[in-house]
């Protein structure tokens, strides 16, 4: 090494170990002038670069270094890092599995290729490395976080929930992993804990981060066993204030009908979902269109709508697909809809801003709405005496307007099977039913169920829900009962 003295990668890890980057970046660099390919110089100004948020420079560094010391697991490891972060991800899975075929079998280089994975959608293979990243450190609090991250993904809740209470356990201010653990937690319907782990991340995340909790709490909060009106009532309130512009233009000023038909416009994610939208086409179907021009306003396209939507002559479908609330809002003002109703409620709650801009005279909430929402610019909630009693009135933002009977209309509008004798009769044994999602089955839920089975021993219960495809989720209803 022409001109290059040992001492002075000695002198230059002292600096780098000591955090004065620059000074062991000058040394490095000064090390390269005299050989251009010496290959501690090469990775180790590599590190830096990647300190400094460089990646682009470290994988120049570190292709240059492995050009030199291709059997150096650790090289590998660290380039297949970069190049994962720059999102070239086939790249990096080659470089972390040259790395592990050389022996580099540490925990950052089996959680690299899960991190890739993770990234790739492969999610079950990212689930196989990340255990095996752990295996060898318990403590890498990255490594649990895309574990618990892939499990989710694959909505298997439970071990999800282990996860992310095993990452609190290393770092308990992670407000993203208690954001998430409340997430898992209301999926596997431990609906008082999620709303507790919400609650906690508000605080630990930044100012415009404490929306992802705080949207969640306002969502699931009905479902809540301890949850009072005025819980409900408060958390969307908080909500609400957090979506509503300062500045608001209010409504549009009601048009002047004269023969004109009246506009009314219907806002749902869901007219695609047939077994969803039996109470609304229900009441669709039957508007006057003498009186009435029907628009929907729909986040998915026309094409994808199922059995049970009769369309009139003059019905307009808007498809709002992707489309953010201030461009929809210029469109129902376009359209001089008079009366904009909101079929989501908090079942979708990414439209719920498009309320608070008012792009329509008069606003009304119906269907989906199971609490008030908190908003000051609906005109009129639509319920009835038995779902919202004069009694807890006030617990509502909305003026209400109760229908007689009920304020859920209903009508199936495609095939369905003929109805049998119960199978009973045949079986020898009753058997109840329930299609409802896990997040249904509170504490509260399954007491009321085992209290039914042990008073009729003979019985069976029947569940079936998109978590229970999860063996590990199954296993966990079951310990709940």
């Amino acid at each position: 090494m022409d001109g290059i003295k040992s001492d002075d990668l000695d002198r230059a890890l002292e600096r780098h170990r000591a955090g004065d980057l620059d000074g062991a970046a000058a040394i490095y660099r000064a090390v390269l002038e005299g050989e251009p390919e010496h290959v501690d110089a090469l990775y180790l100004l590599g590190t830096i670069a990647v300190g400094r948020g460089d990646d682009a420079g470290a994988v120049a560094l570190f292709e240059r270094a492995i050009a030199r010391a291709d059997r150096v697991g650790v090289m590998h490891r660290d380039l297949g890092h970069c190049l994962a972060r720059l999102g070239k991800l086939d790249e990096a899975l080659a470089r972390f599995g040259r790395a592990l075929a050389l022996g580099s079998k540490d925990g950052p280089t089996w959680r690299g290729m899960a991190d890739a994975l993770h990234a790739k959608g492969e999610r079950d293979r990212a689930v196989a490395y990340y255990g095996a990243a752990l295996e060898r450190d318990a403590s890498d609090v990255a490594a649990w976080w895309g574990l618990a991250c892939a499990l989710s993904a694959l909505e298997e809740w439970a071990d999800a929930a282990e996860g992310y209470r095993r990452l609190l356990a290393l770092k308990p201010d992670s407000g993203e992993a208690l954001h998430n653990l409340g997430k898992a937690l209301f999926e596997l319907g431990e609906i008082d804990e999620a709303v507790e782990a919400h609650r906690t991340a508000v605080p630990l995340l930044p100012a415009d981060a404490a929306d992802m909790p705080l949207s969640s709490i306002a969502t699931i909060i009905p479902g809540s066993p301890k949850a009072t009106y005025q819980d409900v009532l408060d958390a969307r309130r908080t909500w609400a204030e957090r979506i509503t512009p300062p500045q608001s233009p209010g409504p549009p000023s009601p048009r002047e009908l004269g023969d004109h038909l009246l506009r009314v416009g219907y806002v749902s994610s869901f007219f695609h979902r047939r077994n969803w939208m039996k109470p609304v086409w229900a009441l669709v179907n039957h508007h006057d269109r003498a009186r009435f021009e029907v628009h929907l306003f729909s986040d998915a396209p026309e094409a994808a709508l199922e059995p049970g939507y009769r369309p009139g002559p003059g019905d307009r479908y808007h498809d709002i697909t992707g489309r953010s609330n201030a461009e929809v809002a210029r469109l129902v003002e376009a359209e001089a809809i008079d009366i904009l109703v909101d079929l989501n409620g908090y079942t979708k709650i990414h439209r719920m801003p498009l309320f608070a801009i008012r792009p329509a005279p008069v606003l009304v909430a119906w269907f989906a709405q199971f609490a008030t929402t908190g908003l000051g610019g609906f005109d009129v909630l639509i319920g009835d005496g038995h779902v919202i009693p004069r009694s807890e009135e006030r617990f509502f933002t909305e003026p209400i307007a109760r229908v007689p009977g009920t304020y859920m209309t209903f009508e199936v509008g495609y095939p369905v099977p003929d109805v049998v004798e119960p199978p009973c009769l045949s079986r020898g044994h009753f058997t109840i039913g329930s299609l409802a999602p896990q997040y249904k089955l509170t504490p509260g839920v399954i007491d009321a169920w085992g209290r039914i089975l042990r008073g009729s021993p003979s019985s069976r219960l029947f569940l079936k829900s998109s978590a229970l495809r999860s063996e590990r989720n199954r296993a966990y209803l079951r310990e709940r009962f």
